[in-house]
């Protein structure tokens, strides 16, 4: 009996970690372009949802290489196509679309992996009792 308390109380522990509450997005924001660096010191979070009904669910990351600069926001999803093919036309540049809570940036995944370890761990530490 004691073992399903345990994988209950597991259960709640990670739907509360990993459900996020709403189907808003939320974007690393760096607009204007700006140089690599900078944006990454001056990096800020902006949810969408305010543009949710015209289709921004989505988050956009664009690379300039020229000019070592990039611009992160959020982005419609059904416009990510364009940004590509633009880039590709016009570029210079690359653009990236994702859908996943600041998805567009570098260490998008390290903070979800280091999430999944220490659910992982506390799950074993759990088992063990």
């Amino acid at each position: 009996m004691v073992i399903y308390a345990k994988c209950g109380l597991m259960i709640a522990f990670l739907i509360a970690v990993f459900i996020s509450p709403g189907t808003s997005i939320q974007c690393r924001l760096c607009w204007p372009p700006r140089e690599e660096n900078a944006c990454k010191n001056s990096e800020q979070m902006i949810n969408c949802d305010e543009w949710e009904d015209i289709g921004y669910t989505s988050c956009i990351q664009v690379h300039f290489p020229g000019n070592k600069s990039l611009s992160r926001t959020c982005y419609p999803t059904y416009k990510c196509d364009g940004a590509l093919e633009w880039c590709s036309r016009y570029g210079p540049c690359s653009a990236s679309c994702c859908k996943g809570n600041m998805c567009n940036g570098a260490h998008r995944d390290s903070a979800m992996y280091a999430l999944y370890l220490v659910a992982l761990g506390w799950f074993l530490l759990l088992l063990r009792q």
